[in-house]
Protein backbone atom coordinates (compact mmCIF):
# COMPACT_ATOMS: atom_id res chain seq x y z
CA UNK A 1 0.00 0.00 0.00
CA UNK A 2 1.17 3.54 -0.75
CA UNK A 3 2.17 6.24 1.75
CA UNK A 4 1.27 9.55 1.64
CA UNK A 5 3.66 12.02 0.39
CA UNK A 6 2.64 14.90 1.92
CA UNK A 7 3.60 17.99 -0.57
CA UNK A 8 2.89 22.48 0.56
CA UNK A 9 1.38 24.46 -2.00
CA UNK A 10 1.87 27.97 -0.72
CA UNK A 11 1.13 31.22 -3.10
CA UNK A 12 4.17 33.29 -3.26
CA UNK A 13 3.00 36.49 -4.84
CA UNK A 14 3.66 35.37 -7.82
CA UNK A 15 3.41 31.80 -8.38
CA UNK A 16 2.29 28.68 -6.41
CA UNK A 17 5.22 26.78 -4.69
CA UNK A 18 5.67 23.61 -3.64
CA UNK A 19 7.80 21.48 -1.44
CA UNK A 20 7.81 18.45 0.74
CA UNK A 21 9.33 18.48 4.32
CA UNK A 22 10.67 14.80 3.61
CA UNK A 23 12.31 15.38 0.39
CA UNK A 24 14.73 18.37 1.18
CA UNK A 25 15.65 20.29 -2.25
CA UNK A 26 13.08 19.38 -4.59
CA UNK A 27 10.82 22.18 -5.30
CA UNK A 28 8.55 23.43 -8.37
CA UNK A 29 6.66 26.81 -8.95
CA UNK A 30 3.60 27.04 -11.06
CA UNK A 31 1.49 29.97 -11.90
CA UNK A 32 -1.89 27.85 -11.40
CA UNK A 33 -2.69 25.29 -8.83
CA UNK A 34 -2.33 22.06 -11.81
CA UNK A 35 0.86 23.46 -13.26
CA UNK A 36 2.34 23.29 -9.57
CA UNK A 37 1.27 20.09 -9.33
CA UNK A 38 2.47 18.78 -11.87
CA UNK A 39 6.21 20.19 -12.15
CA UNK A 40 6.32 18.83 -8.87
CA UNK A 41 5.71 15.21 -9.56
CA UNK A 42 8.14 15.92 -12.62
CA UNK A 43 10.99 17.42 -10.08
CA UNK A 44 10.42 15.15 -8.09
CA UNK A 45 11.07 11.97 -10.18
CA UNK A 46 13.94 14.26 -11.14
CA UNK A 47 15.10 14.48 -8.00
CA UNK A 48 14.74 10.64 -7.42
CA UNK A 49 17.08 9.53 -9.95
CA UNK A 50 20.29 11.58 -8.80
CA UNK A 51 19.27 10.75 -4.97
CA UNK A 52 21.45 8.09 -2.56
CA UNK A 53 19.55 5.40 -1.68
CA UNK A 54 20.29 6.64 1.97
CA UNK A 55 19.36 10.14 1.72
CA UNK A 56 15.61 9.98 1.40
CA UNK A 57 13.60 7.31 3.48
CA UNK A 58 13.04 4.15 1.54
CA UNK A 59 9.58 3.86 0.82
CA UNK A 60 9.78 7.59 -1.39
CA UNK A 61 12.76 5.96 -2.93
CA UNK A 62 11.14 2.91 -3.87
CA UNK A 63 8.06 5.01 -5.04
CA UNK A 64 5.93 3.22 -2.46
CA UNK A 65 3.82 6.88 -2.41
CA UNK A 66 1.30 8.97 -3.45
CA UNK A 67 1.50 12.66 -3.94
CA UNK A 68 -1.22 14.59 -1.45
CA UNK A 69 -1.02 18.21 -2.00
CA UNK A 70 -2.18 20.85 1.06
CA UNK A 71 -2.52 24.10 0.11
CA UNK A 72 -1.39 26.97 2.95
CA UNK A 73 -4.99 29.47 3.67
CA UNK A 74 -2.80 31.62 1.11
CA UNK A 75 -2.99 29.12 -1.72
CA UNK A 76 -6.26 28.24 -0.58
CA UNK A 77 -7.36 31.44 -0.70
CA UNK A 78 -5.89 32.39 -3.65
CA UNK A 79 -6.99 29.42 -5.80
CA UNK A 80 -10.71 30.31 -5.09
CA UNK A 81 -10.38 34.12 -5.65
CA UNK A 82 -11.29 33.98 -8.82
CA UNK A 83 -14.48 32.30 -8.14
CA UNK A 84 -15.40 33.66 -4.65
CA UNK A 85 -14.67 37.33 -3.82
CA UNK A 86 -12.50 38.04 -0.40
CA UNK A 87 -16.34 39.70 1.38
CA UNK A 88 -18.23 36.31 0.01
CA UNK A 89 -14.98 34.44 2.17
CA UNK A 90 -15.12 36.71 4.80
CA UNK A 91 -19.28 36.33 5.47
CA UNK A 92 -18.51 32.59 5.67
CA UNK A 93 -15.95 32.34 7.85
CA UNK A 94 -16.19 35.34 10.34
CA UNK A 95 -12.32 36.30 9.20
CA UNK A 96 -12.15 39.94 7.98
CA UNK A 97 -11.98 40.46 4.63
CA UNK A 98 -8.51 42.23 5.50
CA UNK A 99 -7.23 39.84 7.30
CA UNK A 100 -7.85 37.09 4.69
CA UNK A 101 -5.90 39.73 2.24
CA UNK A 102 -3.09 39.11 4.62
CA UNK A 103 -3.09 35.96 4.05
CA UNK A 104 -3.25 35.73 0.67
CA UNK A 105 -0.07 38.11 0.57
CA UNK A 106 1.96 36.40 2.88
CA UNK A 107 2.18 38.81 5.75
CA UNK A 108 0.62 37.13 7.98
CA UNK A 109 -0.10 33.45 8.30
CA UNK A 110 -2.99 32.27 9.97
CA UNK A 111 -2.78 29.68 12.70
CA UNK A 112 -4.59 25.87 12.52
CA UNK A 113 -7.96 26.96 13.83
CA UNK A 114 -7.80 30.25 11.28
CA UNK A 115 -7.53 27.68 8.70
CA UNK A 116 -9.89 24.87 9.56
CA UNK A 117 -11.99 28.29 9.50
CA UNK A 118 -11.72 29.11 5.92
CA UNK A 119 -11.49 25.27 4.51
CA UNK A 120 -15.35 25.33 6.35
CA UNK A 121 -16.06 28.31 5.26
CA UNK A 122 -15.35 27.13 1.56
CA UNK A 123 -17.53 23.96 1.77
CA UNK A 124 -20.72 26.04 3.14
CA UNK A 125 -20.10 28.30 -0.21
CA UNK A 126 -19.58 24.62 -2.51
CA UNK A 127 -22.99 23.33 -0.23
CA UNK A 128 -24.63 26.65 -1.08
CA UNK A 129 -23.73 26.99 -4.64
CA UNK A 130 -25.01 23.39 -4.58
CA UNK A 131 -28.20 23.71 -3.34
CA UNK A 132 -28.81 26.64 -5.56
CA UNK A 133 -29.05 23.99 -8.68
Amino acid sequence: MNKKLTVIVEWTGDNFGASAPEVTGCVATGKTLSEVKEAYASALDFHLEGADEDELPEWIMRGEYVLDFELTAGALLKYYGDVVTLSAMSRATGINARQLSHYIDGNRTPRARQRERIVAGLHTIAKQLADAR
